[in-house]
């Protein structure tokens, strides 16, 4: 494993981390949809959390922490990590800027 990650202990967290960041933002934005404020809240406690993750994984993958490359060149899998964490971030605050604006 230690081709793909600098750190073999590291597989388990960081593969939750990455799951939940991606599972995360499905479940808080579905949250969001629904009619409860109950469950509105809850959604954007795990939207904001998911979110979190996502940005520190962005900076763990952009400073080249978790992949074994090193240097200022990454690898083509740590650039597509890297793309899809960014897009799940960037797909957020489009759709929170989404639901706060009134409707026209």
């Amino acid at each position: 494993m230690s081709t793909i990650l600098r750190y073999d202990d590291g597989l388990w967290p960081n593969t939750l981390a990455i799951g939940f960041s991606l599972t995360g933002y499905g479940l808080g934005v579905w949250l969001l949809t629904l009619e409860s404020w109950v469950l509105n809240a809850l959604g954007v406690l795990v939207l904001a959390q998911s979110l979190i993750y996502a940005a520190y994984l962005i900076h763990e993958f952009a400073g080249n922490a978790m992949p074994t490359d090193s240097g200022l060149s990454s690898s083509p899998a740590s650039d597509e990590k890297r793309r899809t964490l960014s897009m799940v971030s960037t797909s957020a605050r489009s759709a929170a800027k989404r639901l706060a604006s009134p409707a026209s």
